[in-house]
Formats: C-alpha cells, sequence, structure tokens
C-alpha cells in the first residue's frame, strides 16, 4: 500500500490494484474523487465521495479540517475535525405540527468542534461472494461529539464504470417498477423511491430500509465489469439510488442511522469489482443469484434470523362473511390444488365476538379460529397470519395475559400493541407471551406483516423531555427501532414461528403485486416471494398462463391460489386456477429441498438446480434439448412420476417438465448460444 500527497489530493494505492484519490481543500477534505480498479474507472469524479451530518437541533458540519492522516496494516485512517454552523431549521416539530427552528446567531462563522472527531477508515478488500472472486476496498465512519448529538450520517457517493452512467445496468429489487434499468443516454432517469399513488394517503418514499425493503447490497454492471456495493454487517441503513435525467452519474445516498448521540460508529461499506466474467443475460442473472443468496444469508445470520426457502402458498379470502364450513370448505379446495400453506387475512378479526364480549364468547371464538387451524394442519398445510391479526383485543384477553387493556385498548387494533412492544419492555413482554401461547394454541404456523408499509414507517421513536411526544424539546430522544423490530422477528423464529423474510431481515407480507411486465424475465429476482398471479397480464401479453406459472416455482417464486369464500353459495376457488397448475405445485414440493443454488441455461432452456448433495440436480425445463450425461446417471420425470430412459447416455427433456437428475458425474447442459432468459 502506497499514500503519496499532492498539493491538491492524496493518492492511496491499495496492493489488490485499487487506488483511492483523496481530494484537500484549503487544508479540509474535500471528500473522495477518482477510484480505479488498475486503469479501469469505477466511478465519476464530478461528484465526490462525502459525508453530511446534521444535528437535529438545527446545527450541521460544514467543514472537515484534516488532523492526521495514519497508516495501518492494509489501512489510512482520516482523523477530521468537525466545523460546525447553525443551519436554522430543526427536526423537531411545534405542537401544532410546524417546523421548529434555531434562532441563534444567524451569521454566526462555523465554529471548530473542539473535542469532536469524524474518523474515515478506508482499507483494502478482497474477498469470495457466491463463488465470485472480488477486489476493492471498504470505507467506514465514526462520529463523536461532546456538544452535537446526531442520529444518523448522511454518505452521498455516486458510482459509475466506466466514469459515467451510460454503459451500466442497475438491478435492485423492491417495491418499485424498475428492478432492472440500463443507462442507454443521459436523459435516462430511475429512482428506488416508492410511490403509492394519488389516491392514498402517503405519495411517496424517499429513502427505503436497505435491509429490510430492499435486496441488502447493489448490482451493477457494464460490458467489462461487476460492481458490488455491501455493507459488512446489516444495521439501520435507509437508501436511495437514483439516475436523474441530464446526469452522468448514479446516485448512492446512504442514510447511515442510530440512537441520537455523541457517538456514532457504522459497518464499513465494501466496494467490489469482478472482471473476466461472462456478461450475458444468464451470466449476470446467475450472478446476481449467487451475491444475494450469500449476502443475504450473511445479514440474517448475523442479524439472528432464519431464512426459508419458497413454499407452495395461498390465500383464503372473504373470512368471517362465510360461515365457518365454507372457509373449511376452502381449505379442503386449496389443499388438493397442492397447496402446503394457507395465508388468511384478517382470520382472527373475522372469527372473534362482538364488542363487549362475554368470557363465554370469547373461548367460542377462540375454538372456532383453532378448529379452522387444526381443519388445515389435518390437510399437511400450515396456517400464516398478520402479527398486527394475531394481536387483537380480544384474542389477548382470551389468552388471559395480564395488562391487556394498558397496552392494547379496546378500541384499538392489535397494531397498537406490536407498535408499543417496540419501545417498551412491559409491552414487549406482553407481546411475547401472548405470541408463544397462540404458537401452543390455536397452533398458528406463520407470521407475516400487513403491508410492506410496515417495514418502511415507524423507523424511529421520538421521544421528548418527560416522555411524551417530542414537539419541540431540545432534550429529546430519537431511538432507531431497527434493532428492537429485528430482535422480535428473531424471537418469534425461537417460538417455532416460520417467519418469511423479505430483503434480508424485514418480515415479509401476505403476497405482493409486481405484475408481469415486472416479473416476465425477471422470477430469478424475486425468489422466495409469494406473489399474486397476473393472469389477465400474462394474457394480454400474448403468453401462455401455463408456461408463465411453470417458469415462476423454476425460480422459486409462490403463486398464490386464491380461494375466495365469499363468493356466491359454498365460495370457489380464483377465475385463474387450472387444474394443470397441480402439477406444477405438486412437483415443486417434491424437490424444493434440491433447490438451493441455481444455474439459468442459455437459449431460455430451463433452470437447473442443486442443493446440498451436488449429485442430485433439479431441472426444469422450458425448451427441449439433448443433455449427455454419462452411463451411471439416473433421470427422474417428477411430473409422469416415472423413470427416463437414457439413450447413448443422454437424454432430451420436454418443455415444462421437472426432472430429478443423479448420479451424473457432474455432466452439465451444453453452453447455449447466448439467447436472452424470459420470453
Amino acid at each position: 500500500m502506497r499514500l503519496k500527497e499532492y498539493e491538491k489530493h492524496y493518492r492511496l494505492s491499495f496492493a489488490n490494484g485499487v487506488s483511492v484519490e483523496i481530494l484537500k481543500e484549503d487544508g479540509a477534505f474535500g471528500g473522495l474523487g477518482q477510484v480505479k480498479l488498475q486503469r479501469r474507472k469505477l466511478r465519476n469524479n464530478e461528484v465526490p465521495i462525502m459525508p453530511l451530518v446534521r444535528a437535529p437541533d438545527g446545527y450541521e458540519v460544514t467543514r472537515l479540517q484534516f488532523h492526521h492522516v495514519r497508516k495501518g496494516e492494509g489501512c489510512v485512517a482520516l482523523d477530521l475535525i468537525p466545523h460546525v454552523r447553525r443551519g436554522g431549521r430543526m427536526e423537531w416539530v411545534c405542537c401544532d405540527g410546524e417546523d421548529r427552528w434555531n434562532v441563534g446567531p444567524w451569521g454566526q462563522a462555523p465554529e471548530r468542534d473542539r473535542g469532536g472527531l469524524m474518523r474515515l477508515t478506508l482499507r483494502s478488500v478482497e474477498r469470495t461472494i457466491g463463488g465470485i472472486p472480488f477486489v476493492g476496498f471498504s470505507y467506514a465512519y465514526k462520529f463523536r461529539s461532546r456538544r452535537y448529538h446526531v442520529y444518523r450520517i448522511h454518505d452521498r457517493a455516486t458510482w459509475e464504470l466506466g466514469g459515467r452512467a451510460t454503459g451500466n445496468s442497475f438491478w435492485m429489487q423492491g417495491p418499485f417498477g424498475q428492478p432492472h434499468k440500463t443507462v442507454q443516454n443521459k436523459d435516462d432517469s430511475f429512482s428506488t423511491s416508492w410511490c403509492r399513488g394519488p389516491s392514498q394517503a402517503v405519495e411517496i418514499q424517499q429513502f427505503l430500509p436497505l435491509f429490510e425493503v430492499l435486496q441488502g447490497f447493489t448490482f451493477q454492471f457494464d460490458r467489462n465489469t461487476l460492481l458490488v456495493t455491501a455493507f459488512e454487517e446489516p444495521f439501520h441503513c435507509r437508501s436511495l439510488f437514483q439516475k436523474s435525467a441530464g446526469e452522468n452519474h448514479i446516485v448512492h445516498w446512504h442514510q447511515l442511522c442510530a440512537d441520537l448521540g455523541g457517538c456514532l460508529e457504522f459497518p464499513p461499506l465494501q466496494v467490489l469489482c469482478a472482471a473476466g466474467l461472462g456478461d450475458g443475460p444468464t451470466d449476470r442473472a446467475d450472478q446476481y443469484c449467487a451475491v444475494r443468496d450469500e449476502l443475504q444469508r450473511q445479514y440474517a445470520e448475523q442479524g439472528g434470523l432464519l431464512r426459508e426457502p419458497a413454499v407452495v402458498s395461498s390465500r383464503l379470502t372473504g373470512a368471517g362473511e362465510p360461515c365457518l364450513e365454507t372457509m373449511e370448505r376452502g381449505l379442503d379446495e386449496l389443499a388438493r390444488a397442492g397447496c402446503h400453506r394457507v395465508y388468511v387475512p384478517g382470520l382472527i378479526q373475522a372469527l372473534g365476538p362482538g364488542p363487549d364480549a362475554s368470557t363465554k364468547a370469547l373461548r367460542q371464538a377462540g375454538r372456532r379460529v383453532s378448529m379452522l387451524v387444526e381443519h388445515a394442519h389435518q390437510r399437511g398445510m400450515e396456517v400464516a397470519a398478520s402479527l398486527a391479526d394475531c394481536c387483537a383485543h380480544w384474542l389477548v384477553q382470551a389468552n388471559g395475559a395480564e395488562g391487556t387493556q394498558q397496552a392494547i385498548p379496546a378500541d384499538e387494533g392489535g397494531r397498537q400493541l406490536v407498535t408499543r412492544a417496540l419501545r417498551d419492555a412491559d409491552a414487549r413482554r406482553l407481546l411475547t407471551d401472548h405470541l408463544r401461547g397462540l404458537k401452543r394454541s390455536p397452533g398458528l404456523d406463520v407470521l407475516v406483516a400487513d403491508s410492506p408499509l410496515d417495514r418502511i414507517v415507524n423507523q424511529f421513536e421520538w421521544v421528548g423531555p418527560e416522555g411524551g411526544s417530542a414537539s419541540g424539546n431540545d432534550g429529546g430522544r430519537i431511538v432507531s427501532l431497527y434493532g428492537p423490530r429485528t430482535s422480535l422477528v428473531a424471537s418469534l423464529q425461537k417460538m417455532g414461528y416460520r417467519c418469511p423474510l423479505a430483503g434480508a431481515a424485514g418480515l415479509a407480507c401476505g403476497w405482493l403485486r409486481p405484475g408481469y411486465e415486472v416479473l416476465k424475465g425477471r422470477e430469478f429476482m424475486f425468489r422466495d416471494c409469494v406473489v399474486e398471479f397476473p393472469e389477465d397480464e400474462v394474457t394480454r401479453a400474448g403468453d401462455d398462463p401455463l408456461e408463465a406459472y411453470f417458469r415462476g416455482y423454476a425460480n422459486r417464486v409462490s403463486y398464490a391460489v386464491v380461494f375466495d369464500a365469499a363468493w356466491g353459495p359454498g365460495g370457489r376457488l380464483a377465475k385463474w386456477w387450472k387444474s394443470e397448475y397441480v402439477e406444477i405445485n405438486k412437483a415443486f414440493h417434491a424437490v424444493r429441498e434440491h433447490m438451493e443454488s441455481s444455474r439459468l441455461l442459455g437459449d431460455d432452456r430451463g433452470a437447473l438446480w442443486h442443493g446440498a448433495d451436488l449429485d442430485v440436480r433439479v431441472l426444469w425445463c422450458y425448451r427441449s434439448f439433448r443433455w449427455d450425461l454419462g452411463p451411471q446417471a439416473s433421470v427422474f420425470d417428477i411430473m409422469a412420476t416415472r423413470q427416463v430412459g437414457l439413450e447413448g447416455g443422454g437424454f432430451a427433456p420436454q418443455p415444462l417438465r421437472v426432472y430429478l437428475v443423479q448420479d451424473a458425474a457432474g455432466a452439465e447442459p451444453a453452453d447455449g448460444a447466448g439467447a436472452k432468459p424470459g420470453r
């Protein structure tokens, strides 16, 4: 490693070939400028990488003066002295909701924060993710101040392979409508902001939780290089990724969040590059899946969480309007459809008693819930319910939990108890005791979030000095709720509940509606998600619904089978449902344990999976082709439930069939001609 000082910058050169330019402006830190891997530019240096620090009471760091530049083993630490000025508007608000302002001397020059320090540490990194070797560097912030307390640092950066956004592709899975974006020219634009539509109360969320809503890392590439940015461990981080029209850079803006205090330190952000990889569409898809699977598994383990692959899922709607007998008939239909999990929206509220119910009525309502859950269990299905629904006031009362009235008023829903449990130890004990009882009886199996919005709002608790609402109190507290939310999900999993995860750490909601235009050809980005099957959109696109359904499960996407219990006498399955889908559901369940790592086959021929046993592979075939396996191999057609005879040591898999292949001695299907994945 070499560090050389020039008039306007330092040049830091790591042994792995990465070089970083550290800018100087009149003795102050000017940000990180040019970054290269050998001679390859990794970013446009027109916009330096620069932190932004603001205190909620209206102070802002405007200058970071160089104090020490220290070399270590494979790293350099920049000790920077903050200079702070009064910024005016606070983040606290008045009791009427209006902004509160810091009205001190507004013309005062920035002052040195005596005893304050910002440390920026840059370190060389070499690691392998998903079998892909990466080289790069990491940078991390630590801020301390006795006088100015903060709860977040804004990390503002841009990354553009080749030094410009044009020619870069950016992949990010989230609730917005553009998981893939290739920048063709400067006028192209995209953003990961989430807009709920003009008819909703919340119009837009600019920054989204990186580990709870987004995928937890970035995946960006051009023809020559793959760029991945990933934090070393999960924490409370809200992120925005954006390309504005007319600009030639891609913004990576992270809000690094913590509890309000005088010392904040965050995990390093690794900036990683890999070159010399396959650059075809299926190659990039396989690289994305390999990186995502390993990073999200790592993040979940670091958070004490367990990830689980998709199961064949279903949804029972219209609960409460029909009788219990109709709902049980719906469970029978879903079991015959090959489903192994059923989500019942509003299950607890629907089967609950009326207001001011007697103890007898509470017990009868509890028995109705138990009967429905037991009916599902007898048919081999798990029952899923939303976390807030499971905390309905009547059910907490029926369980006999003490302190119910204080933690959850009778006129409020279960969401109130969940919200308080993130902030109050007594409410947390009440919630966990109640849910532990529900695991025993009625025996619920799976807990989910009510909606994606549950993971976006309520990111902080703002508390005044006397425990009230923080409406203009300088001595207030700001507490991050990321830790309590993650530990709550971990505790639920330890109780025995299955908690499907969104991203790396968020509790997933019951199902998603991304739309077929987003899903088509990108099913691999929605692995382990429960998705509403867009049959009408598939038909309008001129595609075969059976093939679209097959391709979903070939990529571990669960299309929820819907039974509407309120549709006419006796209810009915969704209009799009066809009996041909049963074979696909049953085939997925039969091979699910062998679907851990995948490879998409060129020429759009299918998806090839394997699990812990590398001698057992699963092929989901889209198009027929010849696969030479060797004389010792055996092939079983899962959907036809028969052995497949080999001719000359190989066979020709048929479209829309699932095959279990064993003892093939590592024989792989020959590469295709590089056709694009998808239809």
